[in-house]
């Protein structure tokens, strides 16, 4: 079997990871620029970026914080020699703005994988042979974190051919490109009156994604926003948790497949908070990640839901499936759903409980032992009311 062509990726951000988006000074767009060349035009791709190096930067390190933003003359020009070198970028832009200040990603860690998801997603589950040259001058949080999160996910492949390494651009010309890709797209999004950079790149960009979407904004009132402060109470306790529940059993073998499935439900949650992840899809997802265990539904609801929820992580589930609440509705639903089942069994059980108390004349009472005082309570509401009809909803 041939081996695929392998595929270089040099990757460059510009831009901070802090979650303030409001910090004087600092920009609320954090961009990441791969450039991606296949193994058979390093070379050609190398000198291109050579070129450009030696003639707009004296041979020095190709970077945008070189660049004065109101020089636009040299930045147009630089922006077109990048245009006809041929590099072929990919963009992931994040607007800070827009993550909701009661997500999960308040929290720098999932912020950071949730990220890192996104780029493999976007550019490195494409390929199988890989070679990833990153800035060393970088975040250092951020990019350590990626290596992990690459070799995490590479040992799960297929194809698990990659090698990874920082350097910079005086070593590596084409990091370069992708410094000035990232961060003179991220100018452009800070003022109006910047060149088009992505105008000008617009042939080079082999895909551009942004996230998160901008929110849809409706006219407050008085009602709505007392629902979304008990909204937010809800979403921010229930990720708090599940981020707790993971930092707590990541590293505890008998936990590996609850750890994946919150991990899962907090992604999904960031990315659908008013949908439901369903069982079926957990469980594909779990199976490719755990091969020792065939899980299907029962066993994700009996062994790990189940458990989640006895570890303090709030689990709503519906007929959908299963989410973190993000809200009082996904809580009623909740409600909602245990109340259809174990209001059934209680009315069925004071069924028996009566039909043996009458049939003994009173001699036997099924629920008289000292362990059973909770369910004589959890009773004590149906005493004097009428048995369930057989044409209500039971659930099973």
């Amino acid at each position: 079997m041939m081996t695929a062509e392998r595929t270089w990726v040099f990757l460059d951000e510009s831009g901070n990871t802090d979650l303030n988006a409001d910090k004087k000074g600092e920009s609320p767009f954090y961009v990441i620029a791969a450039v991606v060349v296949p193994e058979s035009l390093i070379h050609s791709q190398r000198l291109a970026a050579l070129e450009i190096k030696n003639k707009q930067f004296g041979g020095n390190g190709m970077k945008t914080s070189k660049l004065k933003s109101g020089n636009k003359p040299r930045i147009n020009l630089i922006l077109n020699e990048m245009a006809m070198g041929g590099f072929k970028i990919v963009i992931l832009s994040i607007d800070k703005r827009n993550i909701h200040k009661f997500s999960g990603l308040q929290y720098k860690k999932s912020y950071f994988k949730y990220i890192y998801r996104k780029i493999y997603d976007l550019i490195f589950r494409s390929y199988e042979n890989l070679v990833i040259r990153a800035d060393e001058y970088g975040s250092p949080d951020f990019m350590k974190g990626f290596e992990s999160y690459l070799r995490s996910k590479f040992s799960e492949s297929l194809w698990p051919i990659y090698d990874f390494q920082f350097t910079n651009d005086k070593d590596e010309p084409l990091l370069g490109i992708a410094d000035l890709a990232a961060g003179n797209i991220r100018r452009q999004y800070d003022s109006n009156s910047y060149p088009p950079v992505l105008e000008i790149l617009r042939k080079n960009i082999l895909q551009s994604s942004w996230w998160p979407y901008p929110p849809v904004t409706v006219e407050a009132t008085t009602e709505s926003l007392e629902q979304e402060k008990h909204d937010g109470i809800i979403a921010d306790h229930s990720i708090r948790l599940a981020n707790i529940f993971v930092s707590n059993k990541e590293h505890d073998s008998d936990f590996e497949y609850h750890v994946a499935t919150v991990e899962m439900l907090i992604n999904y949650n960031l990315e659908n908070p008013n949908s439901y992840l369903s069982g079926p899809a957990i469980c594909e997802n779990l199976n490719e990640q755990f091969r020792d265990q065939k899980i299907n539904t029962d066993f994700l609801r009996r062994n790990i839901i189940n458990k989640l929820r006895s570890n303090n992580v709030i689990v709503a589930s519906s007929s959908s499936g299963y989410k973190i609440p993000a809200s009082q509705t996904d809580i009623n639903t909740y409600i909602n759903m245990v109340r259809s089942r174990v209001v059934p069994y209680l009315e069925r059980l004071k069924i028996a409980k009566d039909e043996i108390f009458r049939t003994s004349h009173g001699s036997l009472n099924i629920l008289e032992k000292q362990e059973d005082q909770l369910m004589t309570h959890l009773l004590a509401p149906f005493e004097s009311s009428t048995p369930h009809r057989p044409d209500q909803p039971t659930g099973r």
